[in-house]
């Protein structure tokens, strides 16, 4: 049992890493693990962006540990999948899935870790949900919470309502923009297709009820590219313009 309780306190030492070791990582190529628990089951993607303009080649893990992990060490399941991963650049992929099911009582801790070729750990994140630090169990909720490191971030719903070839395009090319500049916003991103004049197609793109973005579709990577880049800046402005209207509406 001793042996059970030293590999779990371990265990828990590696994944309970600080802030400070964080941000070493997530600099060449970025581990995001994307948290969708709307259902009975909690759906756990892992997602590698390549930020470099070069290939990455390199290798992931990602893992998952279930149950009263401090309480009862010898009573929790802990899953791995691992695997190889070549990224070309600015590319993102979702390297791995898994489902999870846990009750009001348990924690759940997920952990990614992206490795390049030498095997130097370059990519990291973490959740959890249901830490035992907290006073109470923390209610599921019926929203998408993504719960990172010590503290509790809120990021908003992505949706892709894309149709065509070219908005499929930009959809990639917006959502690994949407993570690399970690926005954070507790409305929902809408990103939909529709139809135009003739043969065209309109996208839009909305946070919230708030239009930011309306334009034709072309079938041009680099144009529907440089209109990504554009929309995720109006984003950034939108949403700074909120919290400053929060801020003067808190200081009258």
């Amino acid at each position: 049992m001793s042996g059970i309780k030293n590999h779990i306190v371990f265990l828990l030492l590696s994944l309970l890493c600080s802030n400070a070791l964080l941000s070493q990582y997530n600099v060449g190529v970025k581990a995001s693990l994307l948290i969708d628990n709307d259902t009975e089951y909690i759906d756990i993607k892992a997602e590698a962006l390549n930020i470099q303009d070069i290939t990455f080649s390199g290798r992931y893990v990602l893992t998952t540990i279930v149950g009263n992990i401090t309480e009862q060490p010898s009573n929790y399941s802990k899953n791995t999948q691992k695997g190889s991963v070549i990224l070309s650049a600015n590319e993102s992929k979702i390297v791995s899935k898994t489902k999870i099911s846990i009750n009001e009582n348990q924690k759940a801790i997920a952990l990614l870790l992206i490795y390049n070729e030498e095997n130097k750990l370059i990519g990291k994140d973490r959740w959890v949900i249901n830490d035992p630090d907290e006073i109470s169990p923390i209610k599921i909720d019926k929203i998408d919470l993504v719960k990172e490191r010590e503290g509790v971030s809120i990021r908003g719903i992505v949706t892709d309502k894309t149709r065509t070839k070219p908005g499929k395009d930009y959809f990639k090319e917006f959502y690994g923009l949407y993570l690399y500049n970690e926005i954070q916003t507790e409305e929902v991103v809408t990103v939909e297709e529709q139809l135009a004049q003739g043969r065209n197609t309109r996208i839009q793109v909305k946070v919230g009820n708030t239009v930011i973005a309306t334009f034709l579709s072309r079938p041009s990577y680099d144009y529907m590219k440089k209109i990504a880049k554009g929309t995720i800046t109006n984003i950034k402005k939108h949403l700074l313009r909120l919290e400053n209207q929060k801020t003067e509406l808190q200081g009258l």
